[in-house]
């Protein structure tokens, strides 16, 4: 995004001034006063009044007003404000946009050099209509690789009536991009309404409205409830008292005469402990649990579902007895049931342990949509403008707390309802939409292909004809990966807390044999997962944990941040003789493993590896040496950052597909486990680019295959 940098405090008749680093604005100073940049004391004077007849325009500071006037042109930066002190102090007294940018920047430098920040930055970008904002570090040169990520901004055009559910309706305005391309609905009220706290009157009605909208009119979400049945072994009754105090009661739903809604809860267990079900205290759960006794989160949980008017609720931790082996077993093959048959699924998903709580309070501006008049000059046309976060999704639930544990994927992915407690608000998701306080009748359309949108419409389209094309083992990836990317505390726990949604696409999509994360009928190609960058999803080194679970050409064996092969259904180079996977429970295939291995027919070509220093200091690139030479181009990719082998060492090549009319090959790196003959186990991946190595596995030549195993 090289661009010229400009300063953005012309007025409309004002010509654009060129600046460069060395401006008269003071680049150079150190002390981060406010006042000692003319540009930051220019946004600390009295806001412009800038509102329509019924006042409705977002309050703006002076620097962010003049943004929107005078000539802007696209691809050039513009000078916003000189110290993160002015953006705090612009934020904190009322103005949308510099307390949008002082949030993010907040999160993104949090316990990061945030004192050293200098030069806040402005550019328009017609292409998505955002306007993305950049700092600058303690340097005097202009310097943007410091990118943050960018507020969106569309154009509004007529003001109409719009349904918000079958119970509502609600005033808005039509909006399109840059473009003239219609975006969404923005329902005006929304502007002006906002709590400091998450579960205010307000939030709770807007709760209601959206399970209200999705049990009236989402044919998808009620679909198999109507037929279902089941309930969970234990749930808590939170209508129970004993004497004057309130009190939560295990029940055994055997007991049960009829049929009961339940909500389930989603949290972080955290550090420190948290009150469990154990077969010591399950009598006494049986007859009360004092309320003040529960955690806060516990609490907050059962606040939600008496709002609700449901009695049962299912907390994990209180529900399955901790400790015992059989008892978890059980409940863990069957969670996949409790998240789709609960009537809703309450997230915690801002809090970091049990013991924070649903409810936060807030700044409400970040909340509400920001409303602008532009008169610029160039290319962007003038009106009316609102404006918000780009990512306010992403940082509000797909990085929160709660959903950086693996087994919050299933329980998030399977649930027909989903309302999230987030630090900054509440987020909805259910089969057919997804909705939040900006944006209470749905997101706009520029968010479809979300995660959660792809994996619902599977689910909520069971029944109907699904077949097995590249495009739902491509939506499988996507699971996976996400899945990969959370974090378990148990690393035995790693097949199981998948499991429930393997269930849902062995039923309803894939309709096969699952093996250990991979498909039967594409084993051969799906066989091709790396790992990126020899590094998990937080960083650290990729591992395979001490104890077993799962044979090495499982991607499942390995803690590490991966990318799979989509399978294109083309014929592979081997032939997979046998499949033998072994189940800590036969009766549940999805769930853990306690060995197994494969029998393959396959090219098998002895080689070394040489070592090349890479663009990362901390990743070397490997690649490949036959007859202790290097032909071609190849790099390997090894599963484990800190176990590989020596580079004298001979290691085995197993070529699995080609492409390219036969100028590339890609397969595995074996070692020989040296128990048996001819078994082997997986250690990597290996990609070649040029037809000599092609030519040196003799492809052609099918008396040079043998037949292997691979544990």
């Amino acid at each position: 995004m090289a661009g010229a940098l400009v300063d953005s405090s012309t007025s409309d008749n004002d010509s654009c001034r060129m600046m460069d680093g060395s401006d008269t604005s003071s680049d150079s100073s150190d002390d981060g006063g406010p006042h000692s940049c003319w540009l930051d004391t220019k946004a600390l004077k009295p806001f412009p009044k800038d509102k329509d007849a019924k006042g409705s325009f977002s309050a703006l500071c002076g620097a962010c007003h003049s943004f929107f006037r005078g000539k802007r042109e696209e691809d050039t930066k513009y000078k916003h404000i000189q110290f993160l002190a002015t953006l705090r102090t612009t934020a904190g007294r009322g103005c949308r946009l510099c307390a949008l940018i002082r949030n993010t920047i907040d999160r993104e430098t949090a316990n990061h050099y945030p004192a050293n920040i200098l030069s806040i930055f402005l550019e328009i970008a017609t292409a998505d209509s955002q306007i993305w904002y950049y700092y600058r570090k303690g340097s005097k040169r202009p310097k943007y690789g410091s990118f943050v990520q960018g507020i969106k901004i569309i154009k509004l055009v007529s003001r109409e009536d719009v349904t918000m559910s079958p119970l509502a309706s609600t005033s808005a305005f039509r909006t399109t991009d840059f473009n003239g391309e219609k975006v969404m609905d923005v329902p005006i009220k929304y502007w002006h309404t906002a709590d400091s706290n998450t579960w205010s009157s307000g939030n709770r009605q807007l709760a209601d409205q959206w399970l209200s909208r999705c049990l009236v009119g989402h044919r998808r979400c009620n679909r198999e409830a109507a037929k279902s049945s089941w309930l969970p072994t234990r749930l808590l009754d939170i209508e129970s008292h004993i004497g004057s105090e309130a009190k939560v009661c295990l029940v055994e739903t055997k007991d049960m005469i009829s049929k009961a809604q339940y909500i389930s809860l989603s949290h972080c267990w955290g550090r420190n402990p948290v009150l469990s079900l154990r077969l010591s205290n399950i009598a006494h759960f049986k007859r009360g649990i004092p309320l003040e006794s529960l955690p806060k989160t516990f609490r907050h949980a059962i606040e939600v579902t008496r709002h609700f008017k449901i009695r049962y609720i299912w907390i994990d931790s209180l529900c399955i007895i901790q400790g015992s082996v059989d008892d978890w077993q059980s409940e863990a093959s069957s969670m996949r049931h409790v998240y789709q048959n609960a009537f809703c699924n309450i997230a915690a998903t801002g809090s970091p342990n049990s013991h924070t709580g649903l409810f936060f309070e807030r700044d409400p501006s970040l909340i509400r949509v920001g409303r602008i008049e532009a008169e610029w000059d160039g290319p962007f046309p003038q009106g009316e403008y609102c404006f918000f976060p780009q990512k306010f999704w992403f940082n509000g639930v797909s990085t929160a707390p709660l959903n950086r544990r693996a087994w919050v994927v299933q329980e998030r992915l399977l649930a027909r309802r989903v309302l999230h407690f987030g630090s900054q608000g509440l987020f909805f998701e259910c089969c057919e939409q997804e909705a939040c306080e900006t944006f209470p009748n749905g997101l706009p359309s520029l968010y479809n292909g979300s995660i959660i949108n792809m994996f619902k419409n599977i689910y909520a389209n069971r029944g109907e004809a699904l077949d097995n094309s590249r495009q739902n083992h491509e939506r499988w990836e996507r699971v996976v990966q996400a899945f990969m990317r959370s974090d378990l505390t148990q690393a035995s726990d790693k097949a199981i807390s998948l499991s429930g949604i393997a269930e849902e696409f062995q039923e309803h999509v894939f309709q096969e044999p699952y093996i250990a994360g991979l498909w039967k009928s594409t084993l051969a190609q799906e066989l091709l997962w790396m790992i990126l960058r020899e590094r998990q999803a937080n960083g650290s080194p990729s591992a395979r944990p001490p104890d077993y679970r799962a044979p090495s050409w499982s991607w499942l064996s390995i803690d590490g941040n991966i990318k799979q092969y989509a399978p294109d259904f083309e014929p592979t180079l081997i032939e997979v003789k046998t499949i033998h996977i072994e189940l800590l429970d036969k009766n549940h295939p999805t769930g853990q493993i306690k060995g197994g291995y494969i029998v393959v027919q396959c090219h098998l070509v002895l080689a070394n590896y040489g070592t090349n220093a890479s663009f990362d200091p901390n990743i070397a690139q490997n690649y490949l040496l036959f007859d202790g030479k290097e032909i071609g181009t190849t790099i390997v990719f090894f599963d484990e950052a800190e176990r590989k082998p020596s580079e004298d060492e001979t290691i085995f090549c197993l070529p699995i597909v080609t492409y390219r009319s036969y100028t590339g090959v890609e397969g595995l790196i074996l070692l020989p486990t040296r128990k048996k003959a001819a078994e082997y186990q997986r250690i990597g991946l290996f990609k070649a680019r040029d037809k000599a190595v092609v030519d040196r596995f003799h492809l052609d030549n099918t008396n040079s295959k043998t037949t292997i195993v691979i544990i």
